[in-house]
């Protein structure tokens, strides 16, 4: 019984803490009621399929391969590059109108801020793989099934998250707001990236020592 609750609570932990996919379907709510929390919805589908397989390859590949932790903290790296990116389209966002094209985010963005986030990789092969390893010694194919309740509660998380957070957006229909809120949002991003810059740095530089 403990071994299931495990995937549980990590997924479900996963889905409600704050990170950029979530802020990402956040401002697409802010667009449009509807369309927008179709758009994030589906943000929060790619996330979740693009994070199925990761695992799913890792459980697959960990039985013959190991993989060295340095290639994961080179992956973080470009991912850095990527969030950057995408918080500077964030802030230049200067309307609420769905139409706005020069401020769309596109499914292949998230597909590769997933692939390229280099500590969900770590995460998975330093916590969730152990785990789920150990459910596998217990229940035939346990590892897969630690995979498919693991996203399933972190796609439960996320829901949440998205649709509370679109219960209150009439209360952010106003233009100064979502203006600031875009800026909160952005500020928000800038703080991920610094704390993985500076993890990544104290991770090379005691390469370097």
């Amino acid at each position: 019984m403990n071994e299931i609750l495990t995937p549980i609570i990590l997924g479900l932990i996963g889905g409600v803490t704050p990170g950029p996919i979530i802020l990402l379907a956040f401002s697409e709510v802010l667009k449009g009621s509807k369309k927008g929390l179709a758009n994030g919805g589906i943000y929060l589908i790619y996330a979740g399929l693009t994070e199925f397989f990761i695992g799913l390859f890792l459980i697959i590949t960990s039985k013959s391969f190991q993989v060295p932790a340095i290639v994961f903290h080179l992956l973080s790296i470009i991912g850095i590059v990527l969030l950057i990116y995408i918080a500077i389209k964030i802030f230049n966002i200067r309307s609420i109108k769905y139409n706005d094209k020069t401020t769309s985010i596109r499914p292949i963005h998230i597909i590769g801020l997933m692939i390229l986030n280099g500590p969900l990789w770590v995460f998975w092969v330093s916590v969730c793989l152990p785990s789920a390893f150990k459910l596998g010694q217990l229940v035939n194919h346990g590892e897969y099934i630690f995979l498919l309740v693991f996203e399933f509660s972190m796609m439960t998380g996320l829901g949440i998250m998205l649709f509370g957070f679109n219960t209150f957006r009439d209360y952010l229909s106003n233009y100064k707001i979502v203006r600031i809120t875009f800026r909160i949002l952005t500020i928000i991003l800038g703080l991920l990236i610094i704390k993985m810059i500076y993890t990544e740095s104290l991770f090379f530089c005691s390469l370097i020592k």
